[in-house]
């Protein structure tokens, strides 16, 4: 159980020290920062909210499966808990493909309707 948490700290402080090097001249970056556009009518924000969700939904995605990669590794040759982390990983995968399935058919109605996509209309 240690060399699961000396793994997952290790990973964080890879994460936390990965951020942009302070090369440049003055020793700032050059982030150009602009204002929030502004949301005018219902299908960009549509769009928005869709982008968010399936950003969270990526997330959720990952951690479910780190979680059942832990289960499966200190399992230690019990059935119960590979059974349990496979489970696990069929249903993220199954729930993976209802949701970019959905995404799909609004994608197809959206571009039906003769509205952008929701992915390209937020960028």
């Amino acid at each position: 159980m240690r060399k699961i948490y000396f793994f997952i700290f290790s990973v964080l402080i890879f994460l936390a020290g990965s951020g942009q090097a302070l090369a440049q001249a003055g020793g700032r970056p050059s982030v150009n920062y602009n204002a929030p556009t502004k949301i005018i009518g219902i299908q960009p924000l549509f769009a928005n909210i869709l982008n968010a969700t399936l950003g969270l939904v990526g997330v959720v995605l990952l951690i479910t499966f780190i979680w059942a990669g832990l289960i499966w590794m200190t399992a230690t040759g019990d059935s119960g808990k590979i059974i349990k982390a496979k489970k696990i990983m069929i249903w993220s995968i199954a729930g993976f493909v209802m949701i970019f399935t959905a995404y799909g058919i609004l994608v197809v109605i959206f571009n039906a309707l003769g509205y952008a996509t929701p992915g390209a209309a937020a960028r």
